[in-house]
């Protein structure tokens, strides 16, 4: 793993207030969304943080961002000043000084390949939260990482690859929201 960044991008370069304890969640619309998944990191926001809170945010960043996707994120957010929807396509020198930017990074996924963004921001020193199933749980362990429990769900048809009777992991939200708490308020362990 290998993560290049430039310090001349930072939070001013991406228009992100410097005063807030950021989250980054982050999915690339041809990876789709419900497998991303998305709405739960937004939702494991909302359920720490209410829309009021002004010394926190969350970042949503979305490549190859269409309409319907678009608006979808959108009006799930509405009323939230506190989380910021970045749609345009970056370098990925520019993709990891976001990350690097960023406090914390979430990927509340339902299945995962290898878990690229995640070890990215791993190996910049960057707290992360994800779901405790698929491929990330190779290098994400409970010692370096918040791993969020989860249930298994039918993937149905929300993704073009199922098939009758596939299940794919449903992250706790709830769970995800307590360790979001967890690190905003504990810098002890959030620097472990």
């Amino acid at each position: 793993i290998e993560a290049q960044i430039d310090a001349t991008m930072d939070r001013a370069y991406f228009q992100l207030l410097e005063n807030q304890f950021l989250f980054l969640c982050m999915y690339d619309v041809n990876s789709v969304m419900a497998r991303k998944n998305p709405l739960g990191a937004i939702s494991a926001f909302m359920k720490a943080f209410p829309y009021t809170r002004s010394d926190v945010g969350l970042v949503v960043k979305i490549n190859n961002g269409n309409d319907k996707e678009l608006s979808k994120i959108r009006e799930y957010t509405k009323g939230y000043s506190n989380i910021y929807i970045i749609d345009k396509t970056m370098s990925k020198t520019e993709v990891n000084s976001l990350i690097h930017t960023c406090d914390t990074f979430v990927s509340l996924h339902r299945s995962e390949g290898f878990g690229l963004s995640i070890a990215e921001a791993m190996y910049l020193g960057i707290p992360t939260i994800a779901t405790n199933w698929s491929a990330n749980t190779d290098f994400m362990k409970k010692d370096n990482s918040c791993l969020v429990d989860f249930d298994f769900i039918d993937v149905g048809n929300h993704y073009f690859y199922s098939k009758q009777g596939q299940r794919w992991a449903d992250p706790n939200l709830d769970h995800a929201a307590t360790y979001m708490n967890r690190l905003y308020d504990d810098s002890a362990f959030r620097d472990n």
